[in-house]
């Protein structure tokens, strides 16, 4: 999956500067298929120096994928749920093409039956 995060307007992010996994050769190593190993992700996580803040990233923004600060989807995940934090959605969402999965809000909704109609009437 290519994800174009040109349409996400996060936040600055002036902590990746000093980020142990700036310049990885292989990013990959973050984003391990189902089943294969975070070890060698989590082996360059463990020094860096803002692995916090690249948790805290990852956990503000409810990013679904990969190894951020050393953990992986299902810890960030059980982290989260501790936590009870509200989630920050990126923007823009509530188009017919893009839509805040679990959104609840009118304009996410609408574009979710949206895309739902198109895709069902296009057979894809």
């Amino acid at each position: 999956m290519i994800i174009d995060a040109s349409h996400y307007a996060l936040e600055e992010t002036p902590w990746t500067e000093r980020a142990a996994c700036r310049g990885i050769q292989n990013p990959d190593v973050f984003f391990p298929g189902q089943g294969e190993s975070t070890a060698e992700a989590r082996a360059i996580c463990h020094p860096c120096p803002v692995r916090q803040e690249c948790l805290e990233y990852a956990l503000r923004w409810r990013i679904d994928h990969g190894v951020w600060g050393g953990k992986a989807t299902r810890e960030r995940q059980r982290i989260e749920k501790t936590r009870g934090r509200p989630r920050l959605l990126p923007a823009p969402h509530g188009t017919t093409t893009r839509y805040a999965r679990g959104c609840r809000c009118e304009t996410c909704s609408e574009a979710r039956v949206s895309y739902s109609h198109s895709h069902d009437r296009n057979g894809t």
